[in-house]
């Protein structure tokens, strides 16, 4: 008998995971600002952990908070008491910033280093009390001390999270530190530091503000991208309020890093990125979308296997299945009547969909021991989302079709690959939700937004406003004297082209690379780039925008022109 699940939210899901990183320590790649942003931009989170130990990290936290959107968990760093107070008396300016999401209390103040200094846990839980009081006051959440040591054979292996008492009180998150061992699954890891952490804070949700694994250890890269990917459900499913993965880059701790220190990725930066790119959610009033239920079954269980049902707010299901424990199977899901389309993903290595099937009531996958995706388009969907505004909405789960809007054209939804779609004249939403796609933003001012792979989008002859969250695509930019476009997502960081033949083309550029700065000018203003035309090429000659890139506060003409077409 199927199964009825009320999904939660795609974006809700994503909003959990976060990073750790070590700006704080001006080195290991965490000096260079730009390429962190870039970084943080391409795992698509928004929450970072990290300690603000300076005045210097007030600058440096505000620059990439308003370059990518992320915000802080603030904790007190390892250290004597005076760094600690000290870090403490800075939070005040952090909140000020609005960088803040979170204040968190001493971090694995019981480790060697900061017993040396002159620590102790009966000081950082005395500090726990004031930082909560802060937190009350600035109207911040606050999150317990952390613990690293104390791991003996006499308290069963608990470590000391149960050394200090119940803070409860004095928090409103517990704290827990995972760290899996080789051989335990990252599920059972969890809910056992989850427990732990209860020791501490009996009455409170928890948060991992720390879950790695650290290659020196022996743990391969590849199976590093599938702990991560395991871990952002296993948090979900496990209750846990945020899983914070340990860390950006690789440190003097260990090599933990999702990211290379020069901003590419390692496999389980792929796979994050991955992950948050298919869950992605552009639609304006995403986060106000109310789920609803989906009923389905699967055939072939075998007892390890775990679900988390999302939904977006086009009204796709995104069912996320995976069995850590028991590996690969061949599994069916089964759904009571036929979905528009229902697709198979599989993040630990693409955006691209491995299976597409129209119409159709089942699907049959082999599990793997990470999480896949099963995106599910209801004929409900496709149905209200073209009654509710008929004909002015067009929608379409063909491939390889011919789309084109007209002046009463409101909005037109594309869930094939393969088309070919030219805008109205009106302020059109056109969302492309898989990739292969080629689209002409027409006369209008439309809103274009794209997902998958391979598409190419044509800058129509008004304002147009792109936001994609694929992956190597190309934004053709339109002739002299024709739109502008903004420009939104991590399109530097995800093997997006500019093309920028069609512009240049009614300029006097010769061809040369010597002179092109004299007709495309890239200046910075808050944490945009603006790309300027001058046909002319002339110091007195007028200048017109061309496009805005959201995001990307340090771009420079040098840095775009590996990312052009000339």
């Amino acid at each position: 008998m199927p199964i009825s699940t009320t999904a939660i939210l795609a974006t809700a899901l994503v909003s959990t995971l976060g990073v750790n990183t070590h700006i704080d320590f001006n080195q290991y790649g965490y000096q260079n600002l730009p390429v962190v942003q870039s970084s943080l931009q391409y795992l698509g989170v928004r929450n970072v952990r990290d300690s603000g130990e300076n005045i210097a990290d007030l600058q440096s936290w505000a620059s990439v908070a308003q370059a990518t959107g992320v915000r802080f968990d603030d904790f007190m760093p390892e250290g004597s008491p005076a760094v600690v107070q000290y870090a403490f008396g800075l939070v005040n300016s952090l909140a000020a910033e609005g960088v803040l999401n979170a204040i968190e209390g001493g971090n694995e103040e019981d480790d060697v280093f900061a017993q040396s200094m002159g620590n102790s846990l009966t000081y950082t839980a005395s500090l726990q009390q004031q930082i909560y009081a802060l937190g009350q006051a600035l109207g911040l959440p606050v999150i317990n001390m952390s613990f690293g040591a104390g791991w003996t054979a006499t308290n069963n292996w608990q470590g000391d999270y149960g050394a200090v008492g119940d803070l409860s009180v004095y928090t409103d998150y517990g704290n827990a530190h995972t760290y899996p061992l080789v051989g335990q699954g990252e599920d059972w890891t969890i809910q056992r530091l989850d427990g732990l952490a209860k020791l501490a804070a009996s009455t409170r949700p928890v948060i991992t503000t720390e879950i790695g694994w650290n290659e020196n250890q022996g743990f391969a890269q590849s199976d590093i991208a599938k702990f991560v990917l395991n871990a952002a459900f296993d948090g979900w499913k496990d209750g846990n309020a945020k899983t914070y993965f340990y860390a950006l880059y690789d440190d003097g701790g260990g090599k933990f890093g999702l990211m290379n220190q020069d901003g590419t990725p390692k496999p389980a930066g792929i796979a994050l990125h991955n992950l948050t790119t298919l869950l992605a959610d552009a639609n304006v009033g995403a986060g106000s979308f109310t789920p609803t239920p989906l009923a389905y079954q699967f055939g072939g269980t075998i007892g390890g296997e775990n679900t988390v049902l999302m939904q977006k707010s086009d009204g796709s299901y995104w069912l996320s299945v995976w069995d850590e424990t028991d590996g690969s199977h061949p599994l069916t899901l089964t759904l009571p009547t036929a979905a528009a389309q229902v697709q198979l993903f599989d993040p630990l290595t693409s955006t691209n969909a491995l299976q597409t099937i129209a119409n159709t009531t089942s699907l049959t996958l082999s599990l793997a021991d990470h999480p896949v995706l099963i995106s599910v388009v209801p004929v409900t969907t496709v149905a209200t989302a073209a009654a509710a505004s008929a004909p002015n909405v067009i929608t379409t789960t063909a491939s390889n079709s011919t789309i084109a809007g007209n002046a009463g054209t409101t909005a037109i939804y594309v869930y094939g690959t393969g088309d070919t779609v030219t805008g109205g004249s009106g302020s059109d939403m056109i969302q492309a939700f898989k990739g292969a796609n080629t689209i002409y933003g027409g006369s209008g001012t439309p809103t274009i937004q794209i997902a998958g792979s391979n598409n190419k989008v044509f800058v129509g002859s008004g304002t147009t406003s792109v936001a994609d969250s694929g992956t190597n695509n190309t934004i053709t930019l339109g002739k002299v004297g024709g739109g502008a476009a903004d420009i939104y997502g991590y399109i530097l960081s995800q093997g997006d082209t500019l093309d920028m033949r069609p512009l240049l083309a009614g300029t006097q550029w010769a061809g040369d690379t010597a002179s092109l700065g004299n007709f495309l000018q890239v200046t910075n203003v808050n944490a945009n780039t603006i790309i300027r035309v001058n046909p002319s090429g002339l110091s007195i000659g007028a200048s017109y925008p061309v496009a805005v890139l959201h995001g990307y506060a340090y771009v420079t003409l040098s840095g775009l022109l590996p990312h052009m077409t000339l």
